[in-house]
């Protein structure tokens, strides 16, 4: 399908300016997306995922506060496994949080896979995209790393998998928060978003927060951004392919 279609991702440090960074996520984010299933599953783990319109990218940075470190990459069509964002755990251990029951975790490294593909649906072409968290503990020999040979030790988190077919003309925009954090005041237009449920004390990480917040004392998070490039016909047409082959010539027999 060549390079016009497939995924180009975008990963910003951005501030961690909560008061302006959510605002500006809210205020050009489509309410009616992702789906609440969705919305609940992320928000459980500490990822908040928003989908804007793709005219927007191009003020966003400036509008949430700059940016110190930015990549852009294009990825094409991922059939396979590819780390998305990762944090090393320390050998004496790191409690996390993982669908509201908090976990040990001791060495090893946690990570967020994606792989993604453009499909034809019914109602055109999609991009389709699945986010897999897990947990690593493979070691590679050096014959394994020779041959490009992984073999994964470890636990993939399968009940937080998230799945999106994603559309052109917007771009998909992934970051972290705390699930106590509250966004529904920004969209209804009241409160600052940084209210939190419970009393304030000092909880572990949720999964995406220890994979998507920069450690102290930068103060930083981690913004990526799904930029879905589908092209207005996935496969082409028979009169596409005869226009291309030219004028069939025929021979009559004598």
């Amino acid at each position: 399908m060549g390079s016009e279609s497939g995924l180009r991702v975008r990963q910003w440090r951005v501030a961690d300016e909560v008061a302006q960074m959510v605002p500006t996520l809210v205020r050009h984010a489509d309410p009616d997306w992702p789906d609440p299933e969705t919305r609940g599953r992320l928000a459980r783990n500490g990822f908040r995922m928003v989908r804007v319109p793709d005219e927007v990218m191009a003020q966003l940075p400036a509008e949430i506060g700059g940016m110190s470190l930015g990549f852009d990459g294009w990825h094409g069509q991922v059939y396979e496994w590819r780390e998305l964002a990762g944090r090393e755990i320390e050998p004496q251990g790191r409690a996390v949080a993982i669908d509201g029951r908090v976990r040990r975790f001791g060495g090893g490294r946690l990570r967020l896979m994606m792989r993604g593909w453009t499909m034809q649906m019914e109602q055109g072409p999609r991009v389709y995209l699945e986010l897999l968290p897990e947990y690593d503990r493979s070691r590679q020999t050096a014959l394994d790393q020779m041959l490009g040979r992984r073999r994964f030790e470890g636990e993939r988190f399968l009940d937080q998998t998230v799945d999106l077919l994603m559309e052109a003309g917007w771009a998909y925009a992934l970051t972290c928060e705390a699930p106590g954090v509250n966004w529904n005041d920004d969209e209804a237009g009241g409160g600052s978003g940084t209210e939190r449920v419970g009393p304030a004390v000092d909880a572990p990480p949720a999964l995406g927060e220890l994979l998507l917040k920069v450690p102290r004392p930068t103060a930083q998070r981690e913004l990526i951004v799904f930029l879905p490039r589908i092209p207005d016909q996935l496969y082409p047409s028979d009169v596409t392919i005869a226009a291309k082959r030219g004028p069939v010539e025929r021979r009559v027999p004598r």
